[in-house]
């Protein structure tokens, strides 16, 4: 972004503040400019992973294409897709986006959310749920308003944050939030405000639905009920426990997610199976030190959680810095000191369940069970990177005339896994599993189906 900074900071810049109740607020050159140079410079000052899995010559380049774009007058949603596909340049799963306060809901309600909620597979899609008495659950999507599926998760991948190359989070986060995507990303203006066309695939013409509006469609959504922090299941038949966990934090009003977890091994080692199974699943993450301690209850040995985390020269946070050789290195950070396998570990063997959202802490748990052999990993490759993330300390910035927000992480976590093979990729399951449409449909658990072949196979 050197070159780009340099040829934008020439630029005479004499923007003015836009509303952001202006749907179709357009943005002048200049304006593009100044938020365009605003963003480089963040990226640039306080991004600690911008080059990890980027070049200076693809963000030059990414950077150079959205000033071209911002030549002509263009709308603010044109130009949130500009800046999108800058961040999903760099790779970052955390380096996300969001449109001005307020300004999202009106973009949503005035192209119309599709209603119905889909299970996507590759280039595939089908119902899973459906908000109109057209549709049925568990058919197949052949085309969108005339788009294949795989037209729209391409166009959408380009513009999705996720880390290094990993496709499985993209995948998992474009069908949780299926309709906003399609709208934000994907939508023309022509099909604002019309009857989405949707050919299902075994079907000779389209079936037309009505689009939703934000509380319409969140009335009607099918909303997953709230999972447990920590719970546990024995399953005696299958010599098998389960110990979900649900994401790396406190709760208000709970016991805390230490002494949950503490509970729920005693639990688990008193009960007698001899097989674990430890859910990772939609787990967002959370503290690092909780996903720390995780592993300490799978460990057999001393193991290292990270190696390092590094932030830019421009970083003036918490964190105890200090300067070594030419990095500048977090050293008040309890992960990175070794840890010892916990009195109450689990001493049977163990699976972990993984898929496209299991990111952040938890995608760092599913890495380091996995670079020292302390669990079998079922499902699908985690979306957070094997090598790390780059998160912990952030900036929120607005940019300043478009309003629309960025988060830029500024601690870049490299984990303690010397050697491995899988950069820019997340942690590869010893065993794939790929959820179909009649299992989620019947709620038929997959991966965990697996596990209990597995222990019967033995």
């Amino acid at each position: 972004m050197r070159n780009f900074t340099t040829t934008i900071a020439l630029l005479s810049l004499t923007a003015t503040a836009l509303g952001s109740s202006q749907t179709d607020a357009r943005l002048t050159p200049g304006q593009m400019e100044e938020d365009l140079f605003a963003l480089s410079e963040s990226l640039l000052q306080r991004h600690a992973g911008r080059l990890r899995y980027a070049t200076e010559e693809e963000l030059d380049l990414v950077f150079g294409d959205a000033l071209v774009e911002a030549s002509e007058e263009r709308t603010v949603l044109e130009f949130y897709r500009s800046v999108a596909r800058i961040l999903s340049t760099v790779r970052c799963g955390h380096t996300r986006l969001q449109l001005a306060r307020g300004l999202e809901s009106e973009v949503l309600d005035a192209g119309g959310l599709m209603p119905f909620d889909v299970h996507l597979d590759g280039d595939r899609a089908w119902i899973l749920h459906s908000y109109d008495p057209a549709l049925e659950a568990g058919a197949e999507i052949g085309s969108i308003n005339g788009r294949s599926i795989a037209e729209i998760r391409s166009r959408a991948f380009a513009m999705m944050a996720g880390d290094g190359f990993i496709e499985s989070g993209k995948e998992r986060n474009l069908a949780r939030r299926f309709g906003r995507f399609y709208v934000l990303l994907i939508q023309e203006p022509s099909e604002r405000g019309r009857a989405y066309e949707i050919l299902l695939a075994d079907a000779q013409k389209p079936v037309e639905v009505a689009g939703l509006t934000s509380a319409e469609y969140s009335e009607r959504r099918v909303a997953p009920p709230q999972r447990p922090l920590i719970a546990t299941a024995v399953f005696p038949e299958d010599k098998l426990g389960l110990l979900q966990v649900s994401q790396f934090g406190d709760r208000t009003g709970e016991a805390s997610f230490t002494e949950q977890l503490e509970s729920a091994f005693s639990v688990l080692n008193e009960s007698g199976v001899e097989n674990l199974a430890i859910d990772l699943r939609g787990n967002g993450g959370g503290t690092d030190d909780y996903g720390a301690l995780l592993v300490s209850y799978m460990a057999t040995r001393k193991f290292s959680y990270f190696e390092r985390i590094e932030v830019t020269p421009e970083y003036d946070g918490p964190g105890g810095i200090v300067e070594k050789g030419d990095r500048r290195l977090v050293t008040a950070h309890r992960s990175l000191d070794p840890w010892m396998p916990a009195p109450k570990r689990f001493e049977g063997e163990i699976f972990l369940l993984e898929d496209g959202w299991t990111f952040s802490t938890a995608a760092d748990v599913a890495t380091v069970a996995h670079h020292n052999g302390f669990a079998t990993l079922v499902g699908q490759e985690s979306g957070g990177g094997y090598d790390g993330n780059t998160s912990g300390s952030s900036h929120r910035m607005a940019l300043p005339t478009s309003g629309i927000r960025v988060n830029v992480p500024m601690w870049m976590y490299t984990t303690a896994n010397v050697g491995h093979d899988h950069f820019a990729r997340g942690a590869i399951p010893h065993h794939p599993v790929r959820p179909t449409i009649a299992d989620a449909l019947s709620g038929r658990d997959a991966e965990l189906d697996l596990v209990r072949g597995l222990i019967q196979a033995r």
